[in-house]
C-alpha cells in the first residue's frame, strides 16, 4: 500500500530532483558579505578639532564606511596636544577622544644675561630707546644689556650704537 502510494505520488509531481538549501548558511554568508564595511565615528572634545585618518585618502566624515584593517588616526586642534593612535576595525567603532590643552605659555623673549654696570654710580634707566638718546658708550650697553633693547645692535656683533660705541 505504501509502495503504490508513493508509485502514485511521484507520477503527479513528476520525476524531478528537488534541491534543498539551508538557509541559515545563506543568510550567514550575505550577512558576512556585507559586514565587510563597517563605520567608524568619532566624538572629540572640543567639537571644532580637525580629524584625519593619516593612512588612507578619503577625508574623515561621521560614520565614515571602512574595510575591516588598520587605521591611523590623527585629531588636532591649535593650542591643544594632538592626538594619534593606530586604531584596528573588526567591527563598528565609536571612539570618545577629549584633547588635553597645551600647557607651555608662548615664548618671550629675555635677554640671554643680565650685566650689571661697572659704573659705582649707575643713573641710567630703561627709557632710552635709541642710539640719539645715549650720552655715553656705557649707557648703551646698559640699555642693550639690562634692558634688553636689541635694536641698538643692528648688526649682531654685540655692540651697540656703533656710532658713539668702538669696535662695531
Amino acid at each position: 500500500m505504501n509502495k503504490t502510494l508513493i508509485i502514485l505520488i511521484l507520477s503527479i509531481v513528476g520525476c524531478s530532483s528537488v534541491n534543498t538549501y539551508d538557509t541559515n548558511k545563506i543568510h550567514k554568508t550575505q550577512l558576512s558579505q556585507k559586514k565587510d564595511i563597517y563605520h567608524l565615528l568619532i566624538n572629540v572634545i572640543p567639537s571644532d578639532s580637525k580629524i584625519k585618518i593619516i593612512n588612507i585618502k578619503p577625508k574623515y566624515k561621521p560614520n565614515i564606511a571602512l574595510k575591516a584593517g588598520k587605521y591611523n588616526i590623527l585629531v588636532e586642534l591649535k593650542g591643544y596636544k594632538k592626538y594619534r593612535k593606530w586604531i584596528q576595525i573588526n567591527s563598528d567603532l565609536s571612539i570618545d577622544i577629549e584633547l588635553k590643552q597645551n600647557s607651555k605659555p608662548k615664548k618671550r623673549y629675555k635677554p640671554k644675561k643680565v650685566y650689571k654696570s661697572t659704573s659705582s654710580t649707575n643713573n641710567h634707566s630703561c627709557t632710552k630707546k635709541n642710539c640719539k638718546n645715549m650720552n655715553s658708550c656705557e649707557e648703551a650697553y646698559y640699555q642693550l644689556r639690562t634692558c634688553g633693547y636689541r635694536r641698538l645692535d643692528r648688526d649682531n656683533d654685540s655692540v651697540p650704537c656703533e656710532s658713539i660705541c668702538p669696535g662695531g
